[in-house]
C-alpha cells in the first residue's frame, strides 16, 4: 500500500533529498531493449558505470574490487592472493555441474577462501539461512568470475535523473493519458471468487472494485498474500529490508569509482551502503549528500522490532566505526521499511513455489508480476521483457482454436509405430521416455548415470539433446527469458547452452554405453549438423522440439531420414501441427508419433488442456502423447487414462541440482511408478466392452444381494412382502424379481434368513 508508483523502485522527496529505496540500475545487455528505455524515456536517464567495492572481516580500510576477477585478486594482499589463484586454477569443471546447493555451487566457481571471503556471511546476513541450506539458482546471477576489473554492470547502463522512481512517475502518467486508472494507497484484503474467476477486489478502505470475466489483473503483491487471498497458503518466505537513510554535511563521502559497498561483517549492522549522489546530482543539494543503510530482517526478528531511534544508533555506531562519517557530520536520518525484498531460496523453494503457481493458475484473469509477484529477485531488465511479452500476449488477436482444413490427403500415416523393439499404438503400453535434456549438467559422468537410473526405472528410452551453443542460439542478442522464467536465473541463454552441450565425443560414449545397458538412445538435433551427427551414429529415431515446430527446413532434414519421428506440439495451434504434418505426407515417411505438450517450465495443471490429445488423434489418425513439463507424474498418469501412447518427462539424479529444469523433473523413484502403471497401461485400459470380468465371478456370490425368507415359510404358503427381504450374500432369486414372484406358492419349508431359490417355487 503506497501512495507512490514503482513498487520497491519508487522514490520520494524527504526535505530536499529524492530518496531511493536502493541503487537501482537500468541495465541490459539487449540492444533493442536499450533503445526501447531511450526512446520511452531517455530523457530521464543518465548513462554511466557504476562501481561496487566488498569488505572482508573487520578490516574495513581495505576495499576489494566486486564483482571478482583474476585481474582484482592479484591486488589483494599478499597473504591471499597466491592461495586464491592456486584454487582457482585446480577446480574441477564437473564440480560446478554436480552443486546442489549454493554453497557448492560457489566454492566450484571461485574456491574455498574467496568462498569463506565473500560468499558465506554475506548470503546468510541477506536471506538469514546458511549457504548450504540455498539453492543454487541465485549464485550465477551475480557470481561471474571476471578476466579484467570491470563496472558492476558490463553493459548498457543508466539510471533515473530524479531517482528511479521518476521512470515510474513518468509511465504513470502517459498510462492515466492513455485511460488508465491507479488505485494508490489501496491494501487489498479480499478476493472474491467465483468458480475460476475473481469477480470482486476489496480493501482496507472499505473500497471494493467488481470486475468481468474477462477483467485482466496484473499483480505485483508478494505471491504468498496473492495466492492466500485465493485460497492457499504458502510456505514460501521473504526477507524485508529496513533502509536507513543518513543526510551528512558533506558533498561526497564513498571513495572514487565507488558507488556503494557491502559489508558481510557479522559484527556491522548493515548489509549495504549506498550514496546515490554518486549516481545522479540531482538527488541531493550541492553541498550535501545522503547514505542508505540497507538492514535485512526477518518478520518478528530481532531487528523488524527495534524502534527507529534504536536503529539509527546503532546505524551511526557502524558508519562511524567503518570509516565513512564522523559523528558531528550528520544531519538527520530517515527510514524505508519493505517486508517482501528477498524470496529465500531454500533448497526445496521451488516446489513450494509450483504449488503456489499451480493454484494460482486457477484463475484466468490474475497475471503475477515483480520480485514479490513471482518470488524472483529480478532486475528491471527482466521486468521489462516480462511486461513488454505479457502485452504482445494479452494483444494477441489470433484465434486459439483454429482447425484443420486440409482433409484429402493422398497418404496416411502409421496409427501403429515401432520405436526400438517396442510398438506404439492403441493396443499397446504406453512407452516412457526419461528426458534428460540439459539434465546431465554438462557432464558424461552424470548423463551415464541418468541411463543406468532410466534402465532400473524401467524406462522404454532415454533422450538427450544435440546442438552447440552458437547453431542453437545467437550470442548478439543476449536474451534471458527462458533461463529467468525456469530457473531464476539471469545467465544469458548462449552461455547456459555452452556450458550445458555435449561434444561429439562425448555424444558418442553416451550412445555407445546406452546400447551396452540395453536401453534405447536418441536425441533432438536442433539444427542440421546435430542430424548428420546422429546419422553417424545410427539413432534408431528423432525428436523434434516444439521449439522447432515452424522450422519446416530443419523438419524436411529429419522426415528425409525415413526413420520414425516424435514430434512436439507445444505452442502452437491445429494449423500449426498441420503444416509440419504435412511435411511427412509429401515425403512419404509415415511414421510419426506427436506429442501433446505445454511449453512452460514448469508447466500449470489448469493449462495443460490434456483432451487436446483426442484431438490430435482424430485429425491426424497416428499415435498421440504428452511431453509433462508438470513438477509431479499426476498429469502423466491422467493423460494415460485418457489414451496416451507416449510419455515424456524430464529426468534427473536429484531435483535440487543446479540447472534450469531439475525441478520439473521426475527422480528415479518416481520414474519408477509412472513406468509401473504404463507397462501395464493396455491392459488397464482393456477394449472398452462391459463384462463380468473372471475375478468378479469369485465373489459375485458373497457380495451381491438376492431374496431370502424374512421369518419362516411353511410348504405351500404364497410368498407376500411381509415373509421376503433382500439381504447379502447371493445365491438366492435376484433382487429385481422381487414383484414376480409375489403370490407364488413354497414347494418345501423354507427357515428364516435361508435364500429363496427358483427350484423353491
Amino acid at each position: 500500500m503506497n501512495s507512490i508508483v514503482g513498487g520497491m523502485c519508487r522514490s520520494w522527496k524527504w526535505n530536499n533529498f529524492i530518496l531511493d529505496t536502493g541503487p537501482h540500475i537500468f541495465h541490459t545487455p539487449d540492444k533493442n531493449l536499450w533503445n526501447f528505455w531511450k526512446k520511452n524515456f531517455g530523457h530521464l536517464l543518465i548513462e554511466g558505470k557504476f562501481w561496487a567495492k566488498n569488505t572482508y572481516g573487520d578490516n574495513f580500510k581495505y576495499l576489494y574490487d566486486y564483482p571478482l576477477s583474476y585481474e582484482s585478486i592479484k591486488n589483494f594482499p599478499e597473504e591471499y592472493k597466491s592461495k586464491i589463484l592456486k584454487e582457482i586454477n585446480s577446480l574441477s569443471k564437473n564440480s560446478k555441474k554436480k552443486s546442489t546447493n549454493f554453497h557448492e555451487h560457489v566454492a566450484a566457481q571461485v574456491g574455498p577462501t574467496l568462498t569463506k571471503m565473500f560468499y558465506t556471511d554475506y548470503p546468510k546476513k541477506i536471506w538469514g539461512i546458511n549457504t548450504k541450506e540455498m539453492a543454487a539458482e541465485w549464485a550465477p546471477k551475480r557470481i561471474k568470475f571476471r578476466n579484467k576489473i570491470l563496472p558492476f554492470f558490463d553493459e548498457y547502463t543508466a539510471v533515473g535523473k530524479h531517482g528511479t522512481g521518476c521512470i515510474y512517475d513518468f509511465l504513470k502518467k502517459k498510462i492515466i493519458k492513455n485511460g488508465g486508472k491507479f488505485f494508490l494507497n489501496h491494501q487489498v484484503t479480499k478476493f472474491k471468487k467465483n468458480r475460476n474467476y475473481i469477480s470482486s477486489i476489496y480493501f482496507k478502505n472499505k473500497k471494493k472494485i467488481n470486475l468481468k470475466n474477462d477483467t485482466i489483473i496484473i499483480s505485483s503483491l508478494p505471491i504468498t498474500l496473492t495466492s492466500r487471498l485465493l485460497g492457499f497458503n504458502s510456505n514460501l518466505k521473504f526477507r524485508g529490508v529496513r533502509t536507513i537513510y543518513i543526510s551528512i554535511n558533506r558533498r561526497r563521502v564513498l571513495p572514487n569509482k565507488c558507488h556503494w559497498i557491502y559489508y558481510p561483517s557479522k559484527n556491522i549492522i548493515f548489509n549495504r551502503i549506498s550514496e546515490h549522489k554518486k549516481m545522479t546530482k540531482f538527488v541531493s543539494p550541492k553541498d550535501k549528500t545522503y547514505l542508505s543503510a540497507e538492514i535485512t530482517y526477518s518478520k518478528g526478528n530481532k531487528i523488524d522490532k527495534l524502534k527507529f531511534n534504536e536503529i539509527k544508533k546503532i546505524v551511526l555506531r557502524d558508519l562511524v566505526k567503518v570509516g565513512l562519517v564522523k559523528e558531528d557530520e550528520i544531519l538527520n536520518f530517515s527510514e524505508n521499511k519493505e517486508d517482501f525484498v528477498y524470496p529465500v531460496q531454500f533448497l526445496n523453494y521451488k516446489y513450494e513455489l509450483s504449488k503456489a503457481n499451480s493454484h494460482m493458475s486457477k484463475f484466468k484473469q490474475i497475471y503475477s508480476l515483480g520480485t514479490g509477484g513471482e518470488f524472483n529477485y529480478a532486475d528491471s531488465q527482466i521486468l521489462f521483457n516480462k511486461s513488454i511479452d505479457l502485452v504482445d500476449i494479452l494483444n494477441n488477436k489470433e484465434s486459439e482454436k483454429y482447425q484443420v482444413s486440409k482433409q484429402n490427403y493422398n497418404m496416411e500415416l502409421n496409427n501403429v509405430v515401432k520405436l526400438g523393439k517396442n510398438r506404439v499404438g492403441d493396443n499397446d503400453p504406453t512407452y516412457i521416455i526419461a528426458e534428460a535434456g540439459l539434465n546431465h549438467n554438462g557432464s558424461i559422468e552424470i548423463a551415464k548415470r541418468l541411463i543406468v537410473e532410466a534402465k532400473k526405472a524401467g524406462c522404454n528410452a532415454i533422450k538427450f539433446q544435440s546442438f552447440t551453443a552458437s547453431s542453437r542460439v545467437s550470442n548478439k542478442v543476449k536474451s534471458v527469458k527462458y533461463s529467468e522464467k525456469a530457473d531464476g536465473l539471469q545467465e544469458d541463454i548462449y552461455e547456459m547452452f555452452e556450458r550445458l552441450s555435449l561434444n561429439i565425443n562425448d555424444t558418442k560414449k553416451i550412445f555407445q554405453f546406452a546400447k551396452k545397458k540395453k536401453i534405447d538412445i536418441f536425441s533432438t538435433p536442433f539444427d542440421e549438423k546435430s542430424v548428420d551427427l546422429l546419422e553417424k551414429l545410427k539413432v534408431k529415431f528423432y525428436k523434434i522440439a516444439s521449439v522447432d515446430l515452424v522450422n519446416i527446413p530443419l523438419i524436411e532434414k529429419v522426415a528425409k531420414t525415413f526413420k520414425p519421428v516424435i514430434l512436439s506440439t507445444g505452442m502452437s495451434n491445429l494449423s500449426n501441427v498441420e503444416e509440419a504434418v504435412e511435411v511427412f505426407r509429401k515425403i512419404g515417411n509415415k511414421n510419426l508419433i506427436l506429442l501433446h505438450c505445454l511449453s512452460s517450465y514448469p508447466a500449470n495443471e489448469t493449462e495443460m488442456n490434456l483432451r487436446a490429445i483426442d484431438t490430435l488423434k482424430k485429425n491426424f489418425k497416428v499415435p498421440v502423447g504428452l511431453s509433462d513439463h508438470f513438477p509431479g507424474i499426476e498429469i502423466s498418469l491422467l493423460s494415460i487414462g485418457l489414451g496416451a501412447n507416449i510419455i515424456e518427462r524430464h529426468f534427473t539424479l536429484d531435483k535440487n541440482f543446479e540447472g534450469p529444469d531439475h525441478i520439473l523433473s521426475s527422480e528415479p523413484e518416481e520414474m519408477k511408478k509412472l513406468v509401473n502403471v504404463a507397462k501395464n497401461s493396455n491392459l488397464i485400459m482393456g477394449n472398452g466392452i462391459k463384462i463380468i470380468q473372471p475375478s468378479e465371478y469369485t465373489v459375485i456370490n458373497s457380495q451381491r444381494k438376492s431374496i431370502y425368507a424374512s421369518k419362516n415359510i411353511k410348504k405351500n404358503q404364497k410368498i407376500s412382502k411381509s415373509n421376503i427381504c433382500i439381504k447379502g450374500p447371493g445365491g438366492g432369486i435376484l433382487p429385481k424379481y422381487f414383484d414376480l414372484i409375489l403370490n407364488k406358492k413354497i414347494n418345501k419349508n423354507i427357515s428364516k434368513d435361508y435364500p429363496i431359490k427358483w427350484e423353491d417355487i
